[in-house]
């Protein structure tokens, strides 16, 4: 998982609503991109956070909730995301559902 500095700032500062996506088929290793974005201030999005996931699968996504980001030390600012805008995955859903409590 990684994220730029500047573009994690931005989430810092406006972590109420976070979209997360997952391209399909973007290289030739067969990886998933899962990212994370929010809205700045001038309703702009921002993708802070990206992770290259193996399968859509529910341990993959476990992972990324349960390790990925406390291991970047952004779950505390996950308290104060609202809201979570994704697509009907879920596997996805279950695991977002126990990050957020």
């Amino acid at each position: 998982m990684w994220g730029e500095k500047e573009n994690l700032r931005y989430f810092k500062m406006y972590p109420e609503t976070v979209f997360v996506d997952v391209t399909s088929h973007s290289n030739n290793k067969k990886y998933h991109l899962l990212t994370f974005s929010c809205k700045s201030g001038a309703n702009k999005q921002v993708l802070f956070l990206k992770a290259w996931i193996p399968n859509q699968r529910r341990f993959s996504f476990r992972w990324v909730f349960k390790y990925g980001i406390e291991s970047l030390g952004l779950h505390h600012y996950f308290k104060y995301t609202e809201l979570f805008m994704k697509d009907g995955d879920p596997q996805q859903h279950n695991e977002i559902k126990i990050f957020m409590g």
